[in-house]
């Protein structure tokens, strides 16, 4: 994934480009972008196809917590801006923080 902080508004903040490239155009016969290493002509476009044999690979982010944070309950906010339509996707879950460095979603 490619971080890009130069020019986000506000200053400092930061966003994360998804590393699996949607179609390049409407017809969808080239990547809008070069995919990343490993990735083949199955795994970029703007869903899965099972007649081409594509199918998309999963995102997962991982969340590293300071060691600073004290145990308790907090909100984790997360939001996808999309990059090439004027969708923008938001979430938040409810988490607690156990001592001993247990973590469970609320449910």
């Amino acid at each position: 994934a490619a971080d890009v902080s130069k020019g986000t508004v506000p200053a400092g903040g930061a966003w994360r480009r998804n590393p699996v490239p949607a179609c390049r155009g409407g017809s969808c016969d080239a990547p809008q972008f070069p995919p990343p290493a490993g990735c083949d002509a199955t795994c970029w476009g703007t869903s899965d196809n099972a007649s081409i044999g594509r199918v998309l690979p999963v995102i997962v982010d991982r969340l590293k917590l300071p060691v600073s944070l004290r145990p308790g309950r907090y909100v984790l906010g997360f939001r996808w801006d999309c990059e090439a339509t004027s969708q923008v996707w938001a979430s938040c879950s409810d988490v607690t923080i156990l001592s001993g460095g247990g973590v469970s979603a609320a449910q």
